[in-house]
């Protein structure tokens, strides 16, 4: 009796593993975007706006890193509208944004603890 009670407790309370990893800066673009813009326009508005940024970053590319230059950094920012794609890229707070997430979400420090390890 006693043996099936502990099995019990045990598969009641027990442990639910959950392998958590962080979120690639292309999630994060939609995460954040879907959470502080309702709408930010349509895929032509945003491309148009894009593309002149990547214009300016290729008229100017002897002062801006090579990235800048890339159709992959064009398709970064269109992602990432109306966020610069930089902004996620160089955050200093990232770990205090995914720290307040995971408590929102119910995995707390004991995830944050998980994940440095």
């Amino acid at each position: 009796m006693g043996q099936r009670t502990l099995n019990a407790l045990e598969k009641y309370f027990g442990r639910v593993e959950s392998v958590w990893k962080p979120v690639a800066s292309e999630e994060a673009f939609e995460i954040v975007r879907r959470r502080l813009f309702e709408h930010p326009g349509e895929r032509a508005e945003v491309e148009g706006i894009a593309r002149q940024f990547s214009d300016f970053y290729r008229a100017h590319s002897s002062k801006l890193p090579n990235e800048t230059q890339s159709n992959v950094y064009f398709e970064r920012m269109c992602a990432a509208y109306p966020i610069h794609p930089e902004v996620f890229d160089r955050h200093p707070g990232q770990d205090a944004v995914l720290r307040q997430h995971r408590g929102r979400s119910g995995q707390g420090e004991a995830g944050l603890r998980a994940d440095r390890r």
